[in-house]
């Protein structure tokens, strides 16, 4: 293989390397929706606003108590589809997303929340 094709994969090799953080969710967006939509309900560290709570007279779930990796692939295929439904449709009193936020956004949201509060995540 001549010094050329070596320098072609070489570049697509870099280029990939490069590109795989940003084909998945963007972290950094999903906290930066869930600070602005989704804290002051849910509260910084995900177990829920004690004041809000009282104001809705609900609880609101904790969202550290939920151990992803515990559960059967297909039971925790079961809930991420559940928390997007949510997130998209509403769970009152929680309002519906899915016409503010893209789906791209409410996938963001969905891997932050996972990766930042609940065991197992992702």
């Amino acid at each position: 293989m001549g010094m050329w094709w070596m320098g072609v994969i070489l570049a697509v090799a870099v280029m990939v390397a490069i590109a795989q953080p940003t084909l998945g969710a963007d972290l950094g967006a999903g906290k930066a929706i869930f600070t602005k939509e989704c804290q002051n309900c849910h509260g910084p560290d995900g177990k829920g606003n004690p004041e809000i709570e009282k104001v809705l007279k609900k609880k609101i779930a904790d969202l550290t108590e939920i151990n992803l990796s515990k559960l059967p692939k297909a039971e925790r295929e079961q809930l991420q589809q559940k928390f997007r439904k949510g997130l998209a449709d509403g769970a009152p009193p929680m309002p519906a997303f899915g016409k503010k936020l893209s789906k791209g956004d409410q996938e963001n949201v969905l891997e932050y929340v996972q990766k930042t509060f609940m065991k197992g995540g992702r």
